[in-house]
């Protein structure tokens, strides 16, 4: 919850005038609870009831590494949601969901997934894009970062 990227997606939202929730899977940091990776899926079902029911109707997803999956799965399940966002995804299963509603972004410095895995995953449909000077911890080019989510969720993404 506290990584750089994600805190920069939460502060972007804000700056816009949108909300935003951060959430750690149960048992993971102040989360009650036992870790449990088969119900990672839950748990963001319940984080995004919530947010459902306290920011309104329209929705959007960010996630970073490995919560790609979790928040495809969500994607998947909720076509109310109208935005995906993919910060330096772990992997891209194939097709994720519908492309039009999906952007990937990646480090410009390496990571775990390639510009030419995500465009193939992606298709002609959705976007994916290299964040300048970014590494894979996002150690550079959060402002750059933010920005690309913001637009895409907004609709100012060209």
């Amino acid at each position: 919850m506290d990584a750089a990227p994600i805190a920069e997606l939460a502060w972007a939202s804000a700056r816009a005038g949108h909300a935003s929730l951060r959430f750690q899977y149960r048992g993971v940091g102040a989360s009650a609870g036992e870790p449990d990776g088969a119900r990672a899926v839950e748990d963001a079902e319940a984080a995004l009831q919530h947010l459902a029911q306290t920011a309104g109707p329209r929705l959007a997803l960010a996630s970073l590494g490995a919560g790609a999956a979790v928040a495809l799965a969500l994607a998947r399940n909720h076509p109310e949601i109208d935005r995906v966002v993919l910060v330096a995804p772990d992997r891209l299963p194939e097709p994720p969901l519908p492309a039009a509603r999906l952007l990937v972004l990646l480090p410009e410095r390496g990571g775990a997934t390639s510009l030419r895995e995500a465009e193939a995953a992606v298709g002609a449909a959705g976007r994916v894009a290299l964040v300048p000077e970014a590494d894979p911890l996002f150690r550079a080019g959060l402002p750059q970062l933010g920005k690309a989510a913001l637009d895409w969720v907004t609709g100012n993404a060209r």
